[in-house]
């Protein structure tokens, strides 16, 4: 089946006429990772003619009618990066190499350079930078769709080339390099979900507002609930590992042969369900992953089903002391609640108050949620983790819910900060509390 897979792609990729690229670029081709999963799924009798469709003909073809330069939107593709000019990817790409640094992780092997400065020396412009990255070879950039191409030319007409790439392409450009280099598979890589959790939650690592933005149009799009998987692993295993899988390093080196066939069976599950090609939607599973998550290091065996059904207080992490760790991730749960996927007039993640000025916190759920959004139209209502040791600390105490007033951008890290302090108190608590 990989010769077909192959043969279909090259003959979409002949079909679809010229596609310029530069000389240091490698051949266009079925990226590994995607023909090994279309390979496993097949022996599994799971690989719709759809899912192979849209991997071996539709995305090549839009792969090559990206790369030409035939209007001003994809010329932009092509234009020279002057990273004095594009200060949002240069903090990221300075934030990336400083995250990879501090974990431990070899930053050329992953990214293909040691420096920001190096490495857009040499691959200068946005195609070449994508192109050696693990999808590179044969999806289109997302961000840089005929859609999002149309919204973009209005935007040109009005605005300065470099801040528009630097402001839509920045996010995705180095999220693509969060995902590590292209490499040969000789089997399925690790489910998709958590190469995802560990690309976002590194990028987030690198510049956070390209996950939950500060400003409309700089964040990648309705992916934040990966980043909460990631969250949980690094919680669990420490970001060297969570990032190894971007180096392709087997997840039972990186998480033990438990969890990682813990892992593969949750994501067969997961796909048998769907059985299409992997979108955004997908990260609306994350309660019920990181309930698995938990099920497998404690050495329970559970379908992710199953592991989702399952009440917090009835899992091991909601017995265990409170550590500085689960503290630390309180201020994640909070911002993650300040942003809304919302057509604007394109499908943007955008930074949004609360409805109300208010947030709640159903405390035997672990769950910090917002009111829903008017304008929302993927992923509402807003939630997050509140980690299960902290909300177990205000269930002996009595609370069952927490109102949180007030709560508007300027105040997240108090909001923070104050639910922290009212799960590290004592004394007893009301079933509703009011902050």
């Amino acid at each position: 089946m990989r010769r077909a897979l192959e043969d279909r792609f090259a003959r979409a990729i002949a079909g679809a006429g010229a596609a310029p690229r530069g000389p240091s670029w490698p051949p266009l081709a079925l990226p590994s990772a995607l023909r090994e999963s279309l390979v496993e799924a097949a022996r599994r009798e799971a690989c719709p003619a759809a899912v192979v469709e849209h991997y071996c003909q539709k995305m090549p073809a839009l792969l090559v009618e990206q790369l030409r330069p035939d209007d001003a939107a994809r010329e932009l593709l092509h234009r020279p990066l002057l990273l004095a000019r594009l200060p949002r990817l240069r903090a990221a790409l300075d934030g990336l190499f400083a995250a990879l640094v501090g974990a431990g992780v070899e930053a050329r092997a992953l990214v293909g350079a040691e420096t920001a400065e190096a490495l857009i020396a040499a691959r200068p412009t946005a195609m070449a930078l994508y192109s050696h990255t693990l999808f590179g070879s044969g999806l289109p950039l997302l961000g840089a769709y005929p859609t999002d191409r149309a919204a973009l030319a209005v935007e040109l007409e009005r605005g300065d080339a470099d801040e528009l790439v630097d402001r839509r392409w920045s996010s995705h450009l180095v999220h693509e390099l969060c995902h590590g280099p292209a490499r040969e598979y000789d089997g399925p890589p690790a489910p998709w979900l958590i190469a995802e959790a560990a690309a976002t939650h590194l990028g987030a690592a690198a510049r956070v507002a390209h996950l939950f933005p500060e400003e409309a149009g700089e964040a990648l799009r309705g992916v934040s609930l990966f980043v909460l998987v990631g969250d949980v692993m690094a919680r669990r295993f420490g970001r060297a590992a969570l990032w190894g899988v971007a180096l392709g390093t087997p997840t039972a080196e990186l998480f033990g042969a438990r969890v990682a066939q813990a892992l593969d069976e949750a994501g067969w599950e997961d796909w048998r369900a769907r059985q299409q090609a992997p979108f955004a939607r997908d990260a609306l599973g994350a309660a019920a992953w990181v309930k698995q998550i938990d099920l497998a290091r404690a050495g329970e065996d559970a379908t992710l089903a199953a592991a989702g059904a399952r009440a917090w207080p009835t899992l091991p992490w909601w017995s265990e002391p409170v550590d500085e760790a689960d503290r630390a991730m309180v201020a994640r749960a909070v911002s993650a609640l300040f942003v809304v996927n919302a057509m604007a007039p394109d499908f943007q993640t955008l930074p949004s108050e609360p409805p109300g000025a208010r947030l709640w916190l159903d405390v035997e759920a672990c769950t910090l949620r917002a009111e829903p959004r008017a304008d929302g139209v993927f992923g509402e209502p807003a939630w997050w983790l509140f980690p299960p040791p902290l909300a177990r600390t205000l269930a002996e105490r009595g609370a069952r819910r927490v109102r949180i007033e007030g709560a508007t951008r300027g105040r997240r890290g108090a909001i923070a900060a104050a639910l922290v302090e009212l799960a590290d108190g004592r004394g007893a608590l009301p079933a509703e509390v009011e902050l």
